[in-house]
């Protein structure tokens, strides 16, 4: 028919002969005729050999997330938007417990990884030979989207030049076992984070485990402060990064905490924003990953 068709429409094939009579008179094609005709013609054993896969449709398009299959859209390809450096904003309804939204989010950072993949197995490429410059990501709430690819992805975004930022209330969230995320995910995480801004933590757990994180001590700090001066005399900075400072901070106050070079500052400002990316040196100790 030439027209979009959603998964209701492909079930009603299975359930109903009367729908596969309406289809006959839109369809052109012959051989497709023949193949609809032969179906009506066996349909009682067709019922019973695909009852299975029937049964799933059925249970897919009665699930919570059915809404989003309604839709005459085309899907979004990823790679084709990166090679295009069009701005995508994918957002989920999420909710507590809501595990068809967790899914859908996890099925969006398996695509983004496959993508990613695909283009550094290709040098940059697609398969028309487009190449990819830098990109940038942007994961907002990301506990929509948390789950163990999301290691793997920066990872991968790093091998292809695209800087990563998200962001997220607080780390605690992801500590929540309804999420099914492996232990020392966040710390894996954390390895794979080269810049932290931190606003005000409420919980107490959560300051001390982003404390712990900065883990730089008051003569590092000064140390930086100097060398980033030039002067040996220069005045030290008397940034104390601990659970208090914290747990203090006001709407417009920020803590930044840059590992590589190793970077801690205090931001009072209600607005701030980075004129260019900041490059990311990988460390001598650390092997590239390879796909």
């Amino acid at each position: 028919t030439n027209q979009f068709i959603n998964l209701y429409e492909i079930l009603k094939y299975f359930e109903s002969k009367n729908y596969i009579v309406q289809q006959l008179n839109k369809i052109r094609s012959g051989h497709l005729r023949g193949s609809l005709e032969d179906l009506l013609a066996n349909f009682n054993t067709f019922q019973k050999e695909t009852i299975f896969f029937s049964a799933l449709l059925w249970d897919i398009c009665q699930s919570d997330y059915a809404w989003l299959l309604e839709t005459n859209e085309p899907e979004l390809d990823f790679v084709d938007a990166f090679i295009n450096k069009e701005d995508c904003y994918i957002t989920l309804p999420i909710t507590n417990r809501n595990s068809a939204m967790a899914f859908l989010g996890q099925l969006t950072i398996a695509d983004l990884l496959s993508a990613y993949h695909h283009l550094h197995t290709r040098g940059g490429q697609d398969t028309n030979g487009r190449a990819a410059g830098e990109g940038l990501l942007v994961i907002d709430e990301l506990i929509k989207f948390a789950n163990p690819q999301l290691v793997d992805l920066l990872r991968a975004a790093r091998n292809l030049g695209v800087a990563v930022c998200y962001t997220n209330q607080t780390p605690m969230e992801l500590e929540n076992p309804e999420l099914g995320l492996p232990r020392g995910f966040l710390d894996e995480l954390a390895d794979q984070t080269n810049m932290v801004a931190c606003f005000n933590l409420s919980s107490d757990e959560s300051i001390q485990r982003v404390v712990n994180r900065f883990g730089i001590d008051q003569a590092t700090v000064d140390a930086a402060a100097s060398a980033a001066s030039g002067d040996a005399a220069a005045p030290q900075r008397t940034i104390q990064i601990d659970a208090n400072l914290v747990k203090n901070l006001d709407v417009g106050q920020c803590v930044m905490y840059v590992r590589h070079p190793r970077t801690i500052a205090y931001l009072k400002t209600g607005y701030f924003h980075f004129k260019e990316l900041m490059p990311y040196i990988r460390p001598e100790s650390e092997e590239p990953v390879s796909d």
